[in-house]
């Protein structure tokens, strides 16, 4: 796997996704780089309208998941920017890959009798 899989996303241009991509993409280089390629299973961002008012302005909700063999990492933003809030999906799923990735050293770190 080695792009995001967008989910009901077609409802943004070209342009929009493609920054969703690059955005997302150091996302996916880091979990690699932590925990090997084929420990990532899946990655998807998956998107809906949760409100749409007369002003023009739409209220968005992504829940991004990451699907591994360590487990599953999964959150959820809302947000009327769409890149602000993939860009939040982005950092909160990275802050729990890292949470994740100091477990797993604090735990081979730790004395047999501990």
């Amino acid at each position: 796997m080695t792009e995001v899989q967008l989910v009901n996303f077609d409802i943004f241009d070209e342009f929009t996704i493609n920054k969703i991509k690059e955005v997302t993409q150091p996302l996916l280089t880091k979990f690699k780089k932590f925990f090997g390629r084929e420990s990532l299973l899946d990655f998807k961002l998956i998107v809906d309208k949760i409100h749409e008012d007369v002003g023009g302005k739409t209220m968005y909700e992504v829940i991004g998941t990451l699907d591994t063999t360590l487990g599953k990492f999964r959150t959820t933003e809302n947000g009327l920017e769409i890149l602000n809030v993939v860009d939040e999906i982005v950092k909160e799923l990275t802050r729990l890959v890292t949470e994740k990735k100091e477990m797993k050293k604090a735990k081979r770190t730790l004395p047999a009798n501990a």
